[in-house]
Order: structure tokens, then C-alpha cells, then sequence
């Protein structure tokens, strides 16, 4: 059992590494890898809910990839595959976040009208529970949703809010993102 999570942990640790390297090619390898050792980890009776939680990250870790090779369909499909009631009731934060996740997939293949309903979900959310960090990033990525869909105007409210946030939050990578958002929101 423990070795098994231990072989899950290198894979899911060198996934993460060539992610960080630009190598998504190996890191979907090793994401793979890792999801494989999970399957094999569902009948070494190890903890049932760590494994489905080992499950869900790697998932996620593995759609990023997806969403970076613009296979948004497939990041779609395997986050609503991952979504549950148990999920919502025992780690919400986790679950709205990946229906942040879902939203940004959605946009980014142009499915405009089933994505806005999954960030309102994931918004409410994040201002519901304070949760300032992740607000951060939803509100982003529903910025660069009202660039894409020409209301240039709400882009500008939300990027403006955005980077008085990344500002407040020290977040140094977020706040370039926003400036990039805003100069390509105002060509002026």
C-alpha cells in the first residue's frame, strides 16, 4: 500500500516538474503513470477518501495540461467527471474551484453561454467564503470571458478590481497577466 503511494507521489512530482519545464509532453507521461498506480491503489486498502482526493488533483493536474494543448473538450469532460455531491459537502473549496476550471475550459472553446453559468457558480462561491485568493483568479479569468465575448467595458471593471487585489495579495505573476489583459483590452 505504501509503496504504491509513494510511486503515485514521484509521478505526480515529476508531472508537476516538467510542467514547471514546459514539457507537457512528459508531464502528461507522468500524470498518466500516476493515474494508473491510483487505479492499482483502489484495492490495496488504503484510505478510500485520500485516494479519491489523490484522484481528483490528479485530474486536475492532467486538464491543466489538456487546457495548455488547447484540448479543452477533453479538460471539460474529465473535470464533470471528477464533480460529486460527496466532493461539494466535504471540500467545497476544492469543488467550486474546479468549476472555476470548468468555466476557463469552456471559454476558451467558445462555449460562452454554458461557461458564464459555471463562473457565476464559482464566483458566489469565493465571495460567499471570503476567499480573496481565488476570487483573485476567477475574477481574471471571467475578465478575459468579457474580452472574448466584446464587452470590453465589464473586462475593464474586472481587471481593474483584479489588479487592486494582486496588489493587495503581493501576487506579482497575476498582476502582469492583468496588465497583459488590460493593454489587450484598451489598444489605446
Amino acid at each position: 500500500g505504501n509503496n504504491l503511494e509513494l510511486l503515485y507521489m514521484c509521478n505526480s512530482l515529476q508531472g508537476s516538474n516538467h510542467t514547471q519545464l514546459e514539457e507537457y509532453d512528459k508531464a502528461l507521461d507522468y500524470f498518466t503513470q500516476a493515474s494508473i498506480v491510483l487505479s492499482r491503489m483502489k484495492n490495496s486498502g488504503l484510505d478510500s477518501n485520500e485516494i479519491n482526493y489523490y484522484i481528483i488533483i490528479n485530474t486536475i493536474d492532467i486538464c491543466n495540461i489538456y487546457d495548455i494543448k488547447r484540448e479543452y473538450s477533453k479538460s471539460v469532460a474529465s473535470l464533470k467527471n471528477i464533480l460529486s455531491e460527496d466532493l461539494k459537502t466535504k471540500k467545497p473549496g476544492l469543488y467550486y474551484s474546479i468549476l472555476g476550471n470548468i468555466a476557463y475550459s469552456l471559454m476558451k472553446d467558445g462555449n460562452y453561454k454554458e461557461a458564464k453559468t459555471y463562473f457565476d457558480s464559482a464566483l458566489q462561491h469565493s465571495i460567499k467564503n471570503d476567499d480573496t485568493q481565488s476570487y483573485l483568479y476567477k475574477i481574471i479569468d471571467f475578465g478575459e470571458y468579457h474580452l472574448l465575448t466584446k464587452d470590453t467595458i465589464k473586462a475593464n471593471r474586472l481587471f481593474n478590481e483584479a489588479l487592486q487585489l494582486s496588489k493587495q495579495l503581493r501576487s506579482g505573476n497575476e498582476e502582469l497577466k492583468i496588465l497583459n489583459f488590460l493593454a489587450a483590452a484598451n489598444p489605446k
